[in-house]
């Protein structure tokens, strides 16, 4: 975003865009010409390439920014749109964007992505890239919301967009697998799904890959649609019990199905950070509990926190 100092403001709410011959990159800089402020202010809007995508440059209200042409809905041109009150507007599905930001108000659009702008000797330059810090971060928490507002448009763009930023498929199903353990009390037909899809990962091809990671993380966010989520429990607040008594508790308590009991004894194990060789997960306990307990904790040991581990848990398999 940059102030413009201009006693002759653009008043039109309506941007009327013009195409501009295609700039070039300025020598020694990662940034591309524009237009002239004069002819900003003229136009209202003028849509130039960036690295890989368009971006469409805005006057409004005395200052100028630039956000991805695109619509991160569905692709509309959004130099078509419409700024009003610093509210950018598609006139596709009017999906609405903060036009400083990029940041939308509707949810089932992510964000537009935003560049920098730069006055230099009265003459408009645009970095060639976003300024968005961490796509990788960015696409987690997408994928969180699309999870939590049953989007399946918006679980395939972030699957797509995390795969896109290294994000490999085994942290993608931790996210699923941990969504699906937290906002649902109980093991569903959507977890058998995901952990199957990702037992299939290495045997796909690279474009296949979030195919399968898709159909797994929307039956999970199905599954624990209009769903109680499950209520946390904590470990004993001791550091006197050993491995031995709390194994043995642990195989009463679910022999006699004492769920909480059974679960408590189970986190406790986990704070005290036995080896994972040594772990509970050897003991005969229905598969849906176990991992819904330690899917459950951020800290629990290497053997769950990292599903390709020392412990060598293979998704889908029985671990008991």
């Amino acid at each position: 975003m940059a102030p413009i100092d201009d006693p002759h403001q653009h008043s039109s709410e309506e941007n009327s865009p013009a195409a501009v011959p295609e700039p070039r990159p300025r020598s020694g800089a990662n940034f591309i010409r524009v237009a002239t402020l004069e002819e900003l202010q003229t136009k209202g809007c003028v849509a130039v390439k960036g690295a890989g995508r368009p971006i469409a440059v805005f006057h409004h209200d005395g200052r100028v920014h630039a956000v991805d042409n695109r619509c991160p809905h569905m692709g509309f041109p959004l130099h078509k749109g419409t700024v009003k009150d610093g509210i950018l507007t598609c006139h596709w599905h009017h999906a609405r964007f903060d036009l400083a930001s990029g940041c939308t108000f509707d949810l089932f659009a992510d964000d537009v992505p935003a560049y920098a702008i730069e006055v230099r000797d009265g003459t408009l330059w645009v970095s060639a890239h976003p300024r968005r810090a961490n796509e990788a971060r960015y696409r987690q928490q997408r994928l969180h919301n699309g999870m939590e507002q049953g989007i399946a448009l918006v679980i395939a763009k972030a699957v797509i967009g995390m795969l896109r930023s290294k994000v490999g498929s085994q942290d993608i199903v931790r996210q699923a697998l941990l969504f699906g353990a937290r906002y649902r009390d109980g093991w569903s037909s959507g977890m058998t799904i995901l952990m199957t899809m990702a037992n299939l990962v290495p045997w796909l091809r690279e474009e296949e890959i979030y195919l399968a990671l898709y159909q797994g993380v929307t039956r999970v966010a199905d599954d624990c649609q209009d769903e109680v989520p499950r209520r946390e429990n904590h470990p004993l607040d001791t550091n006197e019990l050993d491995f031995a008594t709390l194994k043995r508790w642990f195989r009463y308590r679910t022999q006699v199905r004492h769920r909480d009991a059974a679960e408590r004894t189970l986190l406790t194990a986990i704070a005290r950070r036995f080896p994972p060789r040594s772990s509970l997960t050897r003991l005969r306990w229905p598969t849906y509990r176990l991992i819904t307990v330690a899917a459950s904790i951020e800290e629990c040991t290497p053997g769950f926190h990292d599903l390709r581990g020392e412990t060598r848990v293979p998704l889908g398999r029985s671990l008991c």
